[in-house]
């Protein structure tokens, strides 16, 4: 079984094969989720961020499935990430670098 954060990396190597394989003419839009979001114009997926953001604060307001919410807002953020050439791991690496750890060794340097 996947670690949780492998998790994301496998979802993020998905979303990049399904796009492939849609360049390649083996998949449609109608297909897949993945490909519907990001076969089409690009302020329609820039959309769905915030939208889903709302949905995760309505779960917690009014006691919602959070889980399910939160699960949606990565996947989005996901896919906006693959459609801007970021990878997964930049978000980490940079999540790392403001880590109070890696702050205080930066500064003993």
């Amino acid at each position: 079984m996947a670690t949780r954060l492998e998790v994301l990396g496998q979802l993020e190597q998905m979303i990049a094969a399904r796009m492939a394989d849609f360049a390649a003419g083996r998949l449609s839009a109608e297909d897949s989720r993945v490909i519907k979001a990001l076969a089409g114009p690009p302020e329609e997926l820039l959309r769905k961020l915030p939208e889903e953001a709302v949905e995760v604060v309505l779960a917690v307001t009014h006691r919602g499935n959070l889980t399910a919410e939160a699960a949606d807002l990565l996947f989005f953020l996901l896919l906006i990430l693959h459609q801007q050439q970021v990878p997964f791991d930049d978000v980490l690496d940079e999540l790392a670098r403001r880590m109070p750890a890696a702050k205080s060794a930066a500064s003993d340097k």
